[in-house]
């Protein structure tokens, strides 16, 4: 391995070994469909979760958080009242913010949802080609391409990509979204949203290459990456990471 990949990659395990020593608590403003599966990421991860949705009190949940996931699947009145709310709140406003712009490209509602988000400060986007696509992303905000190679930048050409990653990891639902919890705690820890999201990214991909080794099916599969994930360590990541500096 390169030298300065090296480096990437010891950054990378320090940042999950900090989620794990500080236990940091995401609020998670997520689809219905992703609730679970986040939810048992963050936990294998070391981290502490939350879920409030309701406009009443989700300033007040994520106010005591360390970080927070906005994710656009599956919304409702109830969330849809809660972005704006948590855009403007100054007890909030600080925080490690992760947007996840589920079918952006499909929904003008979304769509104007995440230029609201987008345009209220710095944040890491998570998202496939399409979605990135769909939003003109400013210079605060921090790339996170998904795909069959994970691509992760603050702009274009500037760039690093982790190939690690299972093709399993498609067919199990909500575990994409997962992957934005994961980005906000390693950005709860650190405040360099490349670094966080580098190490998040990197421990999804690592987890899921392990998982694959061992299961039959994607069924199987979605049991044993969390138990890989919980499992992670350093001397994991430094053996199996695929990273390339572009």
């Amino acid at each position: 391995m390169h030298r300065s990949a090296q480096s990437v990659v010891a950054d990378c395990a320090a940042v999950l070994g900090r989620v794990r020593s500080e236990t940091p608590r995401v609020q998670c403003l997520t689809n219905t469909v992703a609730q679970q599966i986040t939810a048992n990421v963050l936990l294998a991860s070391g981290a502490r979760v939350s879920m409030a949705s309701h406009p009443d009190e989700v300033t007040d949940m994520t106010a005591s958080a360390q970080a927070l996931l906005i994710n656009l699947g599956t919304l409702d009145t109830q969330r849809i009242d809660a972005i704006p709310r948590l855009l403007v709140d100054l007890r909030v406003t600080g925080l490690p913010r992760v947007l996840d712009p589920v079918f952006v490209e499909h929904s003008r509602l979304r769509l104007a949802l995440a230029r609201q988000v987008i345009a209220a400060g710095p944040l890491i986007v998570k998202g496939n080609s399409r979605e990135l696509a769909a939003l003109e992303l400013p210079a605060h905000a921090t790339r996170v391409e998904t795909g069959v190679n994970d691509c992760i930048g603050t702009e274009p050409g500037k760039r690093l990509i982790i190939t690690n990653g299972h093709r399993w990891m498609a067919e199990v639902t909500g575990l994409g979204c997962a992957l934005g919890g994961l980005i906000a705690a390693c950005a709860a820890v650190d405040a360099d949203p490349l670094k966080a999201a580098t190490a998040a990214v990197l421990a999804f991909g690592v987890a899921g290459d392990i998982a694959g080794a061992m299961s039959q099916g994607p069924g199987s599969f979605a049991v044993n990456f969390i138990d890989a994930l919980g499992q992670l360590d350093g001397d994991a990541i430094t053996t199996h990471a695929r990273i390339d500096l572009s």
